[in-house]
């Protein structure tokens, strides 16, 4: 399972169970496109 999702199984988990971390790397002007469509949507909320 993800990392994310063996937090939530902390109270279950035996020896038996493991997990895969995962790191998000984002594309270069992710945020600025992000950051430009909800600023667009913001007005039609």
């Amino acid at each position: 399972m993800t990392e994310k999702d063996a937090v939530k199984c902390v109270d279950i988990a035996t020896e038996q169970h493991w997990y895969v971390p995962v790191q998000a790397k984002l594309e270069s002007g992710f945020t600025n496109n992000l950051t430009t469509l909800l600023r667009k949507v913001q007005g039609r909320l």
